[in-house]
């Protein structure tokens, strides 16, 4: 299989970003575990893992789980008949996020699980092996090819980035998004992954 078409309009840091999270998809297939897919820069709520084992049982044929989004960027949810309502928040800075990431860390809000459509950002998510094997086959190779924008869904998305990709299948998947997010993402563009300098983690977990 090929990685992307000869003409991708990718940065070197968002190709290696794709090739690093394809590798963890195939890692998921491989071991039969569900994936736990973060960047550096996320800030976890600690009660994570109670509301991942709620989500499983309540949506026991799941593929992804999008934990966290960019705020900046309006979440498509799969709405009546397929049609696609957007949700934008108010952008939120990284230096709000850095003072007050205590107050988010101590909510105990149960979050709800909603059908998605498209979203910015994959800073955590959890992926199972069926998932992983889904989005591998519509993904790769990586052609460019444009998503739709959930604020207007007769604009087009420009793909340079796995998450506008991803965001091309979410609503052919069994694809849900957490609202509120039970992650948030410092986003500091100096330590980005997608610039080639951060780091993901991974923690698995049995399907």
């Amino acid at each position: 299989m090929g990685i992307c078409s000869p003409d991708l309009d990718y940065s070197s840091g968002a190709l290696g970003s794709a090739v690093s999270h394809m590798r963890l998809w195939q890692d998921a297939i491989q071991s039969q575990m569900v994936r736990h897919i973060a960047e550096d820069d996320a800030i976890i709520r600690p009660d994570f893992h109670e509301i991942y084992h709620e989500a499983v049982k309540a949506a026991p044929e799941w593929d992804i789980f999008l934990w966290s989004y960019n705020d900046d960027w309006p979440v498509g949810l799969v709405s009546t008949f397929g049609h696609v309502a957007s949700l934008k928040g108010k952008d939120i800075s990284p230096d709000f996020i850095v003072r007050n990431y205590r107050i988010f860390q101590e909510d105990r809000r149960k979050p709800s699980l909603l059908p998605l459509s498209s979203a910015a950002g994959i800073g955590f998510y959890s992926i199972s092996p069926q998932g992983a094997k889904k989005l591998i086959d519509a993904c790769f190779p990586l052609q460019g090819l444009h998503a739709r924008y959930a604020g207007d869904t007769d604009m087009r998305w420009q793909n340079r980035a796995l998450d506008v990709e991803m965001s091309r299948h979410y609503q052919t998947l069994n694809a849900y998004v957490s609202y509120p997010p039970m992650a948030v993402m410092i986003n500091d563009s100096a330590n980005s992954t997608l610039c080639g300098q951060g780091q993901m983690s991974t923690v698995n977990e049995a399907s």
